[in-house]
């Protein structure tokens, strides 16, 4: 038996997260290559704009995805288990490719001091982000980590309350009771809040387990969608027009954590959900058999993408600005992800730096 045989043969598990994930993957990347998003008058701007807009979506969809496939794994294994392969999938690629940054900043880029390299300021630098920091994800993602074995030993007779009471109390005292005092200046601390990173990804977790668990309702799915359409038209909308009024990047919100995309990113992931699930059931088609090709490099595509970009900016100038930097960058970035991943798994030492 050929080995193409063999991966014929070998059931693949495909759902509708399978295009939630790689449609994901690709917007944390056209973010990073977004660079048009400096604030100018014109069209460019605005394209960029929505563009960012949209795309910002990415990580808390990732969040979800990780609840919606993470919270029910006590009916696959143990929880030792649970924290072998999560060590495996996740904090050996982190501490890699921080330690490779690391290198480039101090024997390339030279744009860190060399105190910055003494233990224990190094591990600091490392787990603070601050040679690649578009891998602030890993530390909520690490806290959530630790959060799931707590969800999942809610027994699944009371989960649903549950997490409908989880969801509900963070959407009021994690976005909309915060949000509402920073808009309206008023000059109140609100101890009640919690809203870091972990709890932003906790909400996001639960919002996509319920999701992919449970029925809801035709009127609530309009109702989410609704919400959800305001909430990004007021993003876009709303930020283009203070930026022109005060001639700077000025937005409702352009971070993961504001109360506008913790509405419009659960009716996202529960449109693709419907969407992907009615129209993509079958593994055999064209694009479902892409889905499923580039779903094992999506997680690579995120470890690597950060050096290429760095790399072209360095050696090219201000080639970021020009047109054609999006579409050569983008395919690059993928076909690297892709080639390194396929050499790292030959390598023993170096296969769970870019798992698959």
């Amino acid at each position: 038996m050929t080995k193409r045989q063999a991966r014929a043969e070998k059931p693949q598990h495909f759902n509708y997260i399978t295009f939630v994930n790689v449609i994901a993957a690709l917007a944390v990347l056209l973010i990073h290559l977004n660079s048009w998003y400096a604030f100018s008058y014109g069209p460019r701007w605005a394209v960029a704009n929505a563009l960012h807009s949209i795309l910002m979506c990415a990580v808390p969809l990732f969040f979800m995805i990780s609840g919606a496939t993470l919270i029910d794994y006590r009916k696959r294994y143990d929880t030792k288990t649970y924290f072998k392969k999560r060590f495996l999938k996740t904090l050996i690629p982190f501490l890699f490719w921080s330690i490779i940054a690391a290198l480039v900043h101090r024997f390339w880029l030279r744009d860190h001091p060399m105190s910055d390299y003494q233990f224990p300021d190094l591990i600091n630098r490392i787990f603070d982000t601050r040679f690649i920091p578009i891998f602030w994800f890993f530390i909520p993602l690490f806290a959530l980590y630790l959060i799931i074995p707590i969800l999942s030993a809610i027994d699944e007779q009371k989960r649903q309350k549950v997490f409908q009471y989880i969801i509900i109390s963070s959407l009021i005292l994690n976005f909309i009771i915060p949000y509402i005092i920073s808009t309206m200046h008023i000059p109140i601390n609100f101890p009640l809040s919690f809203t870091t990173n972990p709890c932003m990804a906790t909400y996001y977790a639960v919002v996509g387990y319920y999701i992919h668990n449970y029925k809801i309702a035709k009127p609530i799915r309009i109702s989410i969608y609704t919400v959800g359409i305001i909430a990004l038209f007021v993003v876009c909308i709303g930020t283009h027009i203070l930026s022109y009024q005060f001639g700077e990047l000025r937005g409702f919100n352009t971070n993961s954590n504001e109360l506008l995309y913790a509405l419009y990113s659960p009716a996202l992931f529960l449109f693709m959900k419907q969407f992907f699930s009615k129209h993509f059931t079958s593994p055999n088609g064209r694009l479902a058999r892409f889905a499923i090709f580039f779903n094992r490099y999506t997680f690579s595509l995120y470890l690597l993408h950060w050096f290429p970009i760095v790399f072209f900016s360095v050696w090219t100038g201000n080639a970021h600005n020009q047109w054609w930097y999006i579409p050569v960058m983008g395919p690059l970035c993928i076909i690297l992800s892709i080639i390194l991943t396929k050499i790292f798994a030959k390598i023993p030492l170096l296969r769970h730096t870019l798992p698959s």
